[in-house]
């Protein structure tokens, strides 16, 4: 089964297709909800704004891995996310 990488990053967007080109096979959005319709998981590893207080009900991703340590382990257990927030005890 073929795999496809979905990203979002308005900031660092232009530097990642310098680095990794076309061998991994990313597809860019210009919009962070666009990025997760179909994902089975989001991967947080940016502390911009945009990302600190997203519509959750706009998230269909079922798991959360938190690499910025963003949302509450509570809250989003409440809401019905895997969550696994990196780091964190």
């Amino acid at each position: 089964m073929s795999r496809s990488h979905k990203a979002f990053d308005p900031i660092a967007e232009n530097k990642a297709k310098r680095i990794f080109g076309n061998n991994l096979q990313i597809t860019y959005f210009e919009n962070n909800y666009d990025a997760l319709k179909g994902a089975d998981c989001m991967a947080l590893i940016t502390e911009w704004s945009l990302s600190r207080n997203p519509d959750f009900d706009k998230m269909k991703a079922p798991i959360i891995f938190d690499g910025r340590n963003q949302y509450d382990p509570m809250d989003m257990k409440e809401r019905g996310f895997k969550y696994f927030s990196i780091g964190r005890k």
